[in-house]
């Protein structure tokens, strides 16, 4: 259990609280920036740089 004043994401899960883990916890990323990322982690090969270096 968690002792601070916000809740984990364990705990939220074990007692069905994940609306106020989400309110707790509000998503500051850019969608475009998390897909790239998502994309190129799925894929397991790193990115070749743009350019002759």
């Amino acid at each position: 259990m968690s002792t601070g004043k916000y809740i984990s994401l364990e705990e939220a899960r074990e007692k069905d609280k994940l609306k106020r883990f989400i309110k707790e916890h509000p998503n500051k990323a850019k969608k475009k920036d998390f897909e790239d990322l998502l994309d190129a982690m799925c894929k397991g090969e790193p990115k070749k740089p743009k350019g002759g270096g």
